[in-house]
Protein backbone atom coordinates (compact mmCIF):
# COMPACT_ATOMS: atom_id res chain seq x y z
CA UNK A 1 0.00 0.00 0.00
CA UNK A 2 2.76 2.44 0.78
CA UNK A 3 4.31 2.34 -2.70
CA UNK A 4 0.88 2.92 -4.25
CA UNK A 5 0.38 5.86 -1.98
CA UNK A 6 3.78 7.26 -2.93
CA UNK A 7 3.10 6.67 -6.64
CA UNK A 8 -0.32 8.29 -6.35
CA UNK A 9 1.17 11.23 -4.50
CA UNK A 10 3.88 11.65 -7.15
CA UNK A 11 1.37 11.45 -10.00
CA UNK A 12 -0.89 14.00 -8.33
CA UNK A 13 2.07 16.26 -7.66
CA UNK A 14 3.17 16.07 -11.31
CA UNK A 15 -0.36 16.83 -12.50
CA UNK A 16 -0.59 19.74 -10.09
CA UNK A 17 2.78 21.10 -11.21
CA UNK A 18 1.77 20.73 -14.85
CA UNK A 19 -1.47 22.59 -14.16
CA UNK A 20 0.37 25.35 -12.31
CA UNK A 21 2.90 25.50 -15.11
CA UNK A 22 0.18 25.95 -17.71
CA UNK A 23 -1.50 28.61 -15.60
CA UNK A 24 1.78 30.48 -15.03
CA UNK A 25 2.61 30.22 -18.71
CA UNK A 26 -0.75 31.72 -19.61
CA UNK A 27 -0.37 34.43 -16.99
CA UNK A 28 3.12 35.42 -18.17
CA UNK A 29 1.82 36.15 -21.66
CA UNK A 30 -1.22 38.04 -20.36
CA UNK A 31 -1.42 41.81 -19.78
CA UNK A 32 -0.60 43.09 -16.30
CA UNK A 33 -4.25 43.90 -15.60
CA UNK A 34 -5.13 40.21 -16.19
CA UNK A 35 -2.30 39.02 -13.96
CA UNK A 36 -3.42 41.37 -11.16
CA UNK A 37 -7.17 40.94 -11.54
CA UNK A 38 -7.92 44.32 -13.08
CA UNK A 39 -5.23 46.37 -11.33
CA UNK A 40 -2.36 48.05 -13.15
CA UNK A 41 -0.17 51.12 -12.74
CA UNK A 42 -1.22 52.18 -16.24
CA UNK A 43 -4.68 53.06 -14.92
CA UNK A 44 -4.28 54.40 -11.34
CA UNK A 45 -7.41 54.60 -9.18
CA UNK A 46 -7.09 58.35 -8.66
CA UNK A 47 -7.33 58.96 -12.42
CA UNK A 48 -9.56 56.11 -13.65
CA UNK A 49 -12.65 54.23 -12.53
CA UNK A 50 -12.28 50.61 -13.66
CA UNK A 51 -14.12 47.32 -13.75
CA UNK A 52 -12.79 43.83 -14.43
CA UNK A 53 -14.74 41.03 -16.09
CA UNK A 54 -14.18 37.36 -16.94
CA UNK A 55 -16.21 34.92 -19.02
CA UNK A 56 -15.59 31.34 -20.11
CA UNK A 57 -16.18 29.45 -23.35
CA UNK A 58 -18.58 26.56 -22.85
CA UNK A 59 -21.29 24.63 -24.69
CA UNK A 60 -23.52 27.73 -24.77
CA UNK A 61 -20.85 30.37 -25.21
CA UNK A 62 -18.41 30.70 -28.11
CA UNK A 63 -15.34 32.94 -28.04
CA UNK A 64 -17.17 35.97 -29.44
CA UNK A 65 -19.96 35.52 -26.89
CA UNK A 66 -17.47 35.15 -24.04
CA UNK A 67 -15.75 38.40 -25.04
CA UNK A 68 -19.09 40.25 -25.12
CA UNK A 69 -20.05 38.81 -21.72
CA UNK A 70 -16.66 39.72 -20.22
CA UNK A 71 -17.04 43.33 -21.41
CA UNK A 72 -20.56 43.58 -20.00
CA UNK A 73 -19.33 42.09 -16.73
CA UNK A 74 -16.49 44.63 -16.61
CA UNK A 75 -18.94 47.47 -17.22
CA UNK A 76 -21.17 46.17 -14.43
CA UNK A 77 -18.21 45.98 -12.05
CA UNK A 78 -17.26 49.55 -12.91
CA UNK A 79 -20.74 50.67 -11.88
CA UNK A 80 -20.57 48.48 -8.77
CA UNK A 81 -17.34 50.19 -7.72
CA UNK A 82 -19.17 53.54 -7.82
CA UNK A 83 -22.02 52.08 -5.76
CA UNK A 84 -19.60 50.76 -3.14
CA UNK A 85 -17.99 54.20 -2.92
CA UNK A 86 -21.39 55.79 -2.45
CA UNK A 87 -22.26 53.41 0.39
CA UNK A 88 -18.95 53.98 2.18
CA UNK A 89 -19.15 57.76 1.89
CA UNK A 90 -22.79 57.96 2.94
CA UNK A 91 -21.77 57.41 6.56
CA UNK A 92 -19.25 60.25 6.41
CA UNK A 93 -21.73 62.67 4.86
CA UNK A 94 -24.28 62.11 7.60
CA UNK A 95 -22.09 64.04 10.00
CA UNK A 96 -21.14 66.78 7.57
CA UNK A 97 -22.41 70.34 7.77
CA UNK A 98 -23.30 70.31 4.05
CA UNK A 99 -26.93 69.25 4.62
CA UNK A 100 -27.92 69.62 0.96
CA UNK A 101 -25.28 67.19 -0.27
CA UNK A 102 -25.92 64.80 2.63
CA UNK A 103 -29.64 64.74 1.81
CA UNK A 104 -28.85 63.89 -1.81
CA UNK A 105 -26.80 60.91 -0.66
CA UNK A 106 -29.53 59.71 1.67
CA UNK A 107 -32.23 59.94 -0.97
CA UNK A 108 -30.25 58.22 -3.70
CA UNK A 109 -28.00 55.63 -2.05
CA UNK A 110 -30.67 52.99 -2.65
CA UNK A 111 -32.69 54.52 -5.48
CA UNK A 112 -30.21 54.41 -8.33
CA UNK A 113 -30.32 51.18 -10.29
CA UNK A 114 -28.54 51.94 -13.52
CA UNK A 115 -25.93 54.59 -14.13
CA UNK A 116 -25.58 56.11 -17.55
CA UNK A 117 -21.92 55.99 -18.52
CA UNK A 118 -20.33 57.41 -21.63
CA UNK A 119 -16.90 57.09 -23.22
CA UNK A 120 -16.11 53.75 -21.58
CA UNK A 121 -12.97 52.22 -23.03
CA UNK A 122 -12.29 48.49 -23.03
CA UNK A 123 -9.20 46.34 -23.12
CA UNK A 124 -9.63 42.68 -24.03
CA UNK A 125 -7.59 39.51 -23.69
CA UNK A 126 -8.46 35.94 -24.64
CA UNK A 127 -6.63 32.97 -23.15
CA UNK A 128 -7.01 30.23 -25.79
CA UNK A 129 -5.52 27.60 -23.49
CA UNK A 130 -7.89 28.19 -20.59
CA UNK A 131 -10.69 29.32 -22.92
CA UNK A 132 -11.35 32.45 -20.92
CA UNK A 133 -12.12 35.98 -22.06
CA UNK A 134 -10.95 38.94 -19.95
CA UNK A 135 -12.04 42.56 -20.20
CA UNK A 136 -11.12 45.78 -18.44
CA UNK A 137 -13.61 48.67 -18.55
CA UNK A 138 -12.21 52.09 -17.77
CA UNK A 139 -13.22 55.72 -17.86
CA UNK A 140 -11.34 58.81 -16.76
CA UNK A 141 -12.70 60.40 -13.60
CA UNK A 142 -12.34 63.88 -15.10
CA UNK A 143 -14.44 62.95 -18.14
CA UNK A 144 -17.05 61.28 -15.95
CA UNK A 145 -17.18 64.33 -13.70
CA UNK A 146 -17.74 66.69 -16.64
CA UNK A 147 -20.45 64.44 -18.04
CA UNK A 148 -22.40 64.39 -14.78
CA UNK A 149 -22.02 68.13 -14.27
CA UNK A 150 -23.58 68.69 -17.68
CA UNK A 151 -26.30 66.13 -16.93
CA UNK A 152 -27.13 67.86 -13.63
CA UNK A 153 -27.46 71.22 -15.40
CA UNK A 154 -29.81 69.64 -17.96
CA UNK A 155 -31.93 68.09 -15.19
CA UNK A 156 -32.25 71.45 -13.44
CA UNK A 157 -33.24 73.05 -16.73
CA UNK A 158 -35.89 70.37 -17.28
CA UNK A 159 -37.27 70.88 -13.75
CA UNK A 160 -37.62 74.63 -14.30
CA UNK A 161 -39.32 74.04 -17.67
CA UNK A 162 -41.77 71.42 -16.30
CA UNK A 163 -42.54 73.53 -13.24
CA UNK A 164 -43.25 76.60 -15.39
CA UNK A 165 -45.58 74.56 -17.63
CA UNK A 166 -47.32 73.09 -14.58
CA UNK A 167 -48.01 76.53 -13.11
CA UNK A 168 -49.55 77.68 -16.41
CA UNK A 169 -51.77 74.59 -16.60
CA UNK A 170 -52.89 75.05 -12.99
CA UNK A 171 -53.78 78.71 -13.55
CA UNK A 172 -55.78 77.71 -16.63
CA UNK A 173 -57.75 75.21 -14.56
CA UNK A 174 -56.13 72.08 -16.04
CA UNK A 175 -55.33 70.44 -12.71
CA UNK A 176 -54.90 66.91 -14.10
CA UNK A 177 -52.27 68.04 -16.61
CA UNK A 178 -50.61 70.22 -13.96
CA UNK A 179 -50.37 67.24 -11.61
CA UNK A 180 -48.63 65.12 -14.23
CA UNK A 181 -46.07 67.88 -14.83
CA UNK A 182 -45.45 68.37 -11.11
CA UNK A 183 -44.98 64.60 -10.72
CA UNK A 184 -42.51 64.71 -13.63
CA UNK A 185 -40.59 67.32 -11.65
CA UNK A 186 -40.55 65.01 -8.65
CA UNK A 187 -38.97 62.19 -10.67
CA UNK A 188 -36.44 64.62 -12.16
CA UNK A 189 -35.45 65.56 -8.61
CA UNK A 190 -34.74 61.88 -7.88
CA UNK A 191 -32.52 61.76 -10.97
CA UNK A 192 -30.78 64.95 -9.84
CA UNK A 193 -30.14 63.47 -6.38
CA UNK A 194 -28.60 60.41 -8.02
CA UNK A 195 -26.45 62.52 -10.34
CA UNK A 196 -25.11 64.60 -7.44
CA UNK A 197 -24.40 61.43 -5.50
CA UNK A 198 -22.39 59.88 -8.34
CA UNK A 199 -20.51 63.18 -8.79
CA UNK A 200 -19.53 63.10 -5.13
CA UNK A 201 -18.47 59.44 -5.42
CA UNK A 202 -16.21 60.24 -8.38
CA UNK A 203 -14.72 63.32 -6.74
CA UNK A 204 -15.42 63.97 -3.05
CA UNK A 205 -14.49 67.64 -3.54
CA UNK A 206 -17.06 68.13 -6.30
CA UNK A 207 -19.49 70.99 -5.69
CA UNK A 208 -22.88 71.51 -7.29
CA UNK A 209 -25.25 74.47 -7.29
CA UNK A 210 -28.81 73.98 -5.99
CA UNK A 211 -31.80 73.82 -8.30
CA UNK A 212 -33.56 77.19 -8.83
CA UNK A 213 -36.89 75.50 -7.97
CA UNK A 214 -37.03 74.10 -4.45
CA UNK A 215 -38.24 70.52 -4.13
CA UNK A 216 -40.63 71.49 -1.34
CA UNK A 217 -42.43 73.85 -3.75
CA UNK A 218 -43.18 70.91 -6.02
CA UNK A 219 -44.38 68.67 -3.18
CA UNK A 220 -46.67 71.44 -1.89
CA UNK A 221 -48.17 71.90 -5.36
CA UNK A 222 -48.84 68.14 -5.63
CA UNK A 223 -50.51 68.14 -2.20
CA UNK A 224 -52.77 71.03 -3.21
CA UNK A 225 -54.00 69.22 -6.34
CA UNK A 226 -54.47 65.76 -4.84
CA UNK A 227 -56.26 67.46 -1.92
CA UNK A 228 -56.33 64.38 0.28
CA UNK A 229 -56.33 64.86 4.04
CA UNK A 230 -53.99 62.31 5.62
CA UNK A 231 -55.96 61.08 8.61
CA UNK A 232 -54.90 57.43 8.49
CA UNK A 233 -52.22 55.17 7.05
CA UNK A 234 -54.81 54.02 4.48
CA UNK A 235 -55.04 57.65 3.32
CA UNK A 236 -51.26 57.80 2.97
CA UNK A 237 -51.26 54.56 0.95
CA UNK A 238 -53.99 55.97 -1.32
CA UNK A 239 -52.01 59.18 -1.88
CA UNK A 240 -48.86 57.33 -2.96
CA UNK A 241 -50.81 54.87 -5.11
CA UNK A 242 -52.71 57.70 -6.82
CA UNK A 243 -49.50 59.61 -7.62
CA UNK A 244 -47.83 56.52 -9.10
CA UNK A 245 -50.94 55.62 -11.12
CA UNK A 246 -50.96 59.14 -12.60
CA UNK A 247 -47.39 58.66 -13.84
CA UNK A 248 -47.47 55.02 -14.95
CA UNK A 249 -50.54 53.04 -15.92
CA UNK A 250 -50.70 50.15 -13.45
CA UNK A 251 -53.81 48.44 -14.79
CA UNK A 252 -53.28 44.74 -15.52
CA UNK A 253 -49.65 44.80 -14.36
CA UNK A 254 -48.04 42.23 -12.07
CA UNK A 255 -46.15 44.09 -9.36
CA UNK A 256 -43.70 42.91 -6.71
CA UNK A 257 -44.31 45.11 -3.65
CA UNK A 258 -41.32 45.22 -1.34
CA UNK A 259 -41.42 46.61 2.22
CA UNK A 260 -40.25 50.15 2.92
CA UNK A 261 -36.90 50.41 4.71
CA UNK A 262 -35.55 52.95 7.18
CA UNK A 263 -33.35 55.65 5.63
CA UNK A 264 -30.33 54.07 3.91
CA UNK A 265 -30.00 51.11 6.29
CA UNK A 266 -31.99 48.49 4.30
CA UNK A 267 -33.68 47.60 7.63
CA UNK A 268 -37.45 47.39 7.86
CA UNK A 269 -39.87 47.45 10.80
CA UNK A 270 -43.31 46.58 12.21
CA UNK A 271 -44.56 49.91 10.88
CA UNK A 272 -43.23 49.21 7.37
CA UNK A 273 -44.91 45.81 7.36
CA UNK A 274 -48.24 47.27 8.55
CA UNK A 275 -48.10 50.17 6.09
CA UNK A 276 -47.09 47.86 3.23
CA UNK A 277 -50.26 45.80 3.62
CA UNK A 278 -52.43 48.92 3.39
CA UNK A 279 -50.37 50.36 0.55
CA UNK A 280 -50.77 47.13 -1.42
CA UNK A 281 -54.54 47.24 -0.99
CA UNK A 282 -54.68 50.83 -2.24
CA UNK A 283 -52.47 50.02 -5.23
CA UNK A 284 -54.85 47.24 -6.28
CA UNK A 285 -57.85 49.50 -5.74
CA UNK A 286 -56.47 52.59 -7.50
CA UNK A 287 -54.34 50.89 -10.14
CA UNK A 288 -56.34 47.70 -10.82
CA UNK A 289 -53.09 45.70 -10.66
CA UNK A 290 -51.91 42.40 -9.14
CA UNK A 291 -49.63 42.61 -6.08
CA UNK A 292 -47.28 39.86 -4.90
CA UNK A 293 -44.61 39.63 -2.21
CA UNK A 294 -42.60 36.67 -3.51
CA UNK A 295 -40.63 35.86 -6.65
CA UNK A 296 -39.78 32.73 -8.61
CA UNK A 297 -36.58 31.42 -6.99
CA UNK A 298 -35.42 30.17 -10.42
CA UNK A 299 -34.80 33.77 -11.43
CA UNK A 300 -37.62 33.97 -13.98
CA UNK A 301 -39.76 37.00 -13.25
CA UNK A 302 -43.49 37.19 -13.81
CA UNK A 303 -43.59 40.79 -12.62
CA UNK A 304 -43.64 43.88 -14.80
CA UNK A 305 -42.69 46.33 -12.05
CA UNK A 306 -41.15 46.43 -8.59
CA UNK A 307 -42.47 49.00 -6.10
CA UNK A 308 -40.42 49.76 -3.04
CA UNK A 309 -39.67 52.69 -0.79
CA UNK A 310 -37.75 54.32 2.03
CA UNK A 311 -38.71 56.49 4.98
CA UNK A 312 -37.00 59.10 7.13
CA UNK A 313 -37.68 60.37 10.65
CA UNK A 314 -38.31 64.12 10.36
CA UNK A 315 -39.31 64.85 13.93
CA UNK A 316 -43.07 65.35 13.93
CA UNK A 317 -43.60 63.34 10.76
CA UNK A 318 -42.24 60.45 8.73
CA UNK A 319 -41.18 61.24 5.16
CA UNK A 320 -42.13 58.37 2.81
CA UNK A 321 -40.61 57.99 -0.65
CA UNK A 322 -41.89 55.28 -3.01
CA UNK A 323 -40.73 54.47 -6.51
CA UNK A 324 -41.37 52.02 -9.34
CA UNK A 325 -38.68 50.15 -11.24
CA UNK A 326 -39.19 48.49 -14.59
CA UNK A 327 -38.15 44.84 -14.18
CA UNK A 328 -36.86 44.58 -17.76
CA UNK A 329 -34.62 47.67 -17.77
CA UNK A 330 -34.01 48.19 -14.05
CA UNK A 331 -34.81 51.88 -14.52
CA UNK A 332 -36.81 53.93 -12.04
CA UNK A 333 -39.85 55.16 -13.96
CA UNK A 334 -41.97 56.94 -11.35
CA UNK A 335 -41.77 58.29 -7.79
CA UNK A 336 -44.14 59.56 -5.12
CA UNK A 337 -43.49 61.19 -1.76
CA UNK A 338 -45.57 62.07 1.31
CA UNK A 339 -45.12 63.26 4.88
CA UNK A 340 -47.10 61.21 7.42
CA UNK A 341 -47.80 62.72 10.87
CA UNK A 342 -45.94 60.59 13.39
CA UNK A 343 -48.96 60.50 15.73
CA UNK A 344 -50.76 58.27 13.19
CA UNK A 345 -48.00 55.67 13.61
CA UNK A 346 -47.83 56.05 17.38
CA UNK A 347 -51.63 55.61 17.56
CA UNK A 348 -51.22 52.14 16.05
CA UNK A 349 -48.45 51.30 18.55
CA UNK A 350 -45.98 50.51 15.78
CA UNK A 351 -42.19 50.68 16.02
CA UNK A 352 -40.60 52.23 12.93
CA UNK A 353 -37.12 50.83 13.62
CA UNK A 354 -36.20 47.26 14.70
CA UNK A 355 -35.54 46.86 18.43
CA UNK A 356 -31.89 45.90 17.80
CA UNK A 357 -31.33 48.84 15.44
CA UNK A 358 -28.29 50.33 17.22
CA UNK A 359 -26.30 47.08 17.30
CA UNK A 360 -27.33 46.12 13.76
CA UNK A 361 -26.36 49.56 12.50
CA UNK A 362 -22.90 49.20 14.01
CA UNK A 363 -22.52 45.94 12.10
CA UNK A 364 -23.72 47.64 8.92
CA UNK A 365 -21.05 50.33 9.27
CA UNK A 366 -18.39 47.63 9.66
CA UNK A 367 -19.68 45.85 6.55
CA UNK A 368 -19.40 49.09 4.57
CA UNK A 369 -15.88 49.82 5.80
CA UNK A 370 -13.22 48.80 3.26
CA UNK A 371 -15.91 47.16 1.13
CA UNK A 372 -14.61 46.40 -2.36
CA UNK A 373 -16.30 45.69 -5.65
CA UNK A 374 -15.51 42.14 -6.74
CA UNK A 375 -12.52 41.66 -9.03
CA UNK A 376 -13.81 39.47 -11.85
CA UNK A 377 -15.89 36.96 -9.91
CA UNK A 378 -19.58 37.74 -10.36
CA UNK A 379 -21.82 36.71 -7.48
CA UNK A 380 -25.61 37.09 -7.51
CA UNK A 381 -27.78 36.05 -4.59
CA UNK A 382 -31.49 36.26 -3.94
CA UNK A 383 -34.24 34.68 -1.85
CA UNK A 384 -37.80 33.62 -2.58
CA UNK A 385 -38.76 37.22 -1.66
CA UNK A 386 -36.03 38.91 -3.67
CA UNK A 387 -32.71 40.43 -2.63
CA UNK A 388 -33.71 43.80 -1.17
CA UNK A 389 -36.05 45.20 1.48
CA UNK A 390 -36.91 41.81 2.97
CA UNK A 391 -39.29 40.92 5.79
CA UNK A 392 -39.71 37.34 6.98
CA UNK A 393 -42.27 36.49 9.64
CA UNK A 394 -42.20 33.71 12.21
CA UNK A 395 -42.31 30.21 10.66
CA UNK A 396 -41.95 31.53 7.10
CA UNK A 397 -39.41 29.66 5.00
CA UNK A 398 -36.53 31.29 3.20
CA UNK A 399 -34.94 29.69 0.16
CA UNK A 400 -31.74 31.05 -1.35
CA UNK A 401 -30.28 30.85 -4.85
CA UNK A 402 -26.91 31.97 -6.21
CA UNK A 403 -25.31 32.41 -9.61
CA UNK A 404 -21.59 32.84 -10.34
CA UNK A 405 -19.47 33.20 -13.48
CA UNK A 406 -16.55 31.10 -12.21
CA UNK A 407 -16.16 27.80 -10.43
CA UNK A 408 -15.67 28.78 -6.77
CA UNK A 409 -16.40 28.13 -3.11
CA UNK A 410 -19.32 29.77 -1.29
CA UNK A 411 -19.54 30.65 2.40
CA UNK A 412 -22.82 31.63 4.12
CA UNK A 413 -22.73 33.47 7.45
CA UNK A 414 -25.95 34.52 9.18
CA UNK A 415 -25.82 37.38 11.68
CA UNK A 416 -28.67 36.96 14.17
CA UNK A 417 -30.63 39.75 15.85
CA UNK A 418 -29.17 38.86 19.26
CA UNK A 419 -25.59 39.39 18.02
CA UNK A 420 -24.69 35.73 17.50
CA UNK A 421 -23.18 34.70 14.16
CA UNK A 422 -23.80 31.31 12.57
CA UNK A 423 -21.77 29.58 9.87
CA UNK A 424 -24.60 28.15 7.75
CA UNK A 425 -22.53 26.82 4.85
CA UNK A 426 -18.79 26.66 4.44
CA UNK A 427 -16.88 26.02 1.21
CA UNK A 428 -20.03 25.00 -0.66
CA UNK A 429 -18.52 24.25 -4.07
CA UNK A 430 -19.95 25.55 -7.33
CA UNK A 431 -18.51 23.32 -10.04
CA UNK A 432 -17.72 24.17 -13.67
CA UNK A 433 -21.01 22.59 -14.81
CA UNK A 434 -22.93 25.04 -12.57
CA UNK A 435 -21.24 28.23 -13.81
CA UNK A 436 -23.69 30.90 -15.07
CA UNK A 437 -26.62 28.80 -13.88
CA UNK A 438 -29.09 29.36 -11.06
CA UNK A 439 -28.03 27.13 -8.15
CA UNK A 440 -30.60 26.80 -5.40
CA UNK A 441 -29.00 26.08 -2.05
CA UNK A 442 -30.39 22.73 -0.87
CA UNK A 443 -31.08 23.90 2.70
CA UNK A 444 -34.33 25.72 3.56
CA UNK A 445 -34.21 28.22 6.41
CA UNK A 446 -37.12 28.85 8.82
CA UNK A 447 -37.76 32.17 10.57
CA UNK A 448 -37.61 31.71 14.36
CA UNK A 449 -36.71 33.97 17.32
CA UNK A 450 -34.76 36.13 18.01
CA UNK A 451 -36.42 38.74 15.79
CA UNK A 452 -35.04 42.00 14.46
CA UNK A 453 -32.62 43.23 11.81
CA UNK A 454 -30.36 40.40 10.59
CA UNK A 455 -27.79 39.92 7.83
CA UNK A 456 -27.08 37.09 5.41
CA UNK A 457 -23.45 37.50 4.34
CA UNK A 458 -22.35 35.46 1.33
CA UNK A 459 -18.74 35.25 0.19
CA UNK A 460 -17.34 33.56 -2.89
CA UNK A 461 -13.71 32.93 -3.75
CA UNK A 462 -11.68 30.65 -5.97
CA UNK A 463 -9.47 29.36 -3.16
CA UNK A 464 -10.41 27.73 0.13
CA UNK A 465 -11.62 29.96 2.96
CA UNK A 466 -9.54 30.54 6.09
CA UNK A 467 -10.90 28.55 9.03
CA UNK A 468 -13.23 30.32 11.45
CA UNK A 469 -13.28 29.51 15.15
CA UNK A 470 -16.68 27.90 15.76
CA UNK A 471 -18.58 26.01 18.44
CA UNK A 472 -21.31 23.55 17.48
CA UNK A 473 -24.44 22.82 19.51
CA UNK A 474 -25.38 19.93 17.23
CA UNK A 475 -27.62 22.04 15.00
CA UNK A 476 -25.60 25.17 14.24
CA UNK A 477 -21.96 26.21 14.13
CA UNK A 478 -21.68 29.46 16.12
CA UNK A 479 -18.73 31.70 15.26
CA UNK A 480 -16.64 32.75 18.27
CA UNK A 481 -14.89 35.63 16.51
CA UNK A 482 -16.01 39.28 16.20
CA UNK A 483 -17.28 40.69 12.91
CA UNK A 484 -14.08 42.62 12.24
CA UNK A 485 -12.02 39.40 12.29
CA UNK A 486 -14.63 37.56 10.20
CA UNK A 487 -14.41 40.26 7.53
CA UNK A 488 -10.62 40.17 7.54
CA UNK A 489 -10.66 36.42 7.01
CA UNK A 490 -13.19 36.58 4.18
CA UNK A 491 -12.03 39.76 2.43
CA UNK A 492 -8.29 39.39 2.98
CA UNK A 493 -5.94 41.77 4.73
CA UNK A 494 -5.93 45.14 2.97
CA UNK A 495 -2.15 45.52 2.53
CA UNK A 496 -1.76 42.04 1.08
CA UNK A 497 -4.50 42.42 -1.51
CA UNK A 498 -2.20 44.10 -4.06
CA UNK A 499 -0.36 40.84 -4.70
CA UNK A 500 -3.30 38.57 -3.95
CA UNK A 501 -4.67 37.57 -7.36
CA UNK A 502 -7.40 35.36 -5.95
CA UNK A 503 -10.89 36.13 -7.24
CA UNK A 504 -13.33 37.19 -4.53
CA UNK A 505 -16.87 38.53 -4.27
CA UNK A 506 -19.16 39.44 -1.39
CA UNK A 507 -22.89 40.09 -1.21
CA UNK A 508 -25.02 40.97 1.77
CA UNK A 509 -28.78 40.78 2.26
CA UNK A 510 -30.47 42.61 5.11
CA UNK A 511 -33.46 40.72 6.50
CA UNK A 512 -35.92 42.04 9.09
CA UNK A 513 -37.58 39.19 11.00
CA UNK A 514 -40.67 39.57 13.19
CA UNK A 515 -43.52 37.74 14.88
CA UNK A 516 -46.56 36.71 12.87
Amino acid sequence: MKPKKVLLYCCCSLLLLASIGQSLSAQIGAPKWVQKCGKTDLYPDDVFVTGYGISIVDSKRQKIDAVVDAKESARTKLIESIRVTINSRAEVLKSQVDKEVSQSFKKSVHTFSTIELHDIQFEEHFDSRQKKAYALALVRRAELKNFYKEQLAELYQAIVSKYTQAEKQYKNGNKAEALKLYLDCSKLYRDAHTTKTVLRAIDRRAKSTPCPIKEDEVLTAIDDIVDKDIESLEDAGYYLAYCLQEQVGLSGKNILLQPFTYQDTEMSSEYANYFGQRYGSQLMKVGNCQISNEIDISGRSRNHYVITGFYWDKGDYINMLSHIKDVTTGNMIATAEINIPKNLIEKEGLAYIPHNFNNAYEDLKLFRTDEDASNGLNLEIWTNKGAENLIFKEDEEMRVAVRVNQSCNIRFIYHLADGQRVLLLDSYHIGPHQVNKVVEIPDTFVCIPPFGAEFLQVNAQTKTFPTLDTTSDGDYDYINEPLKIILQKTRGMKKKRKEDVQLRAEKRIVITTMKK
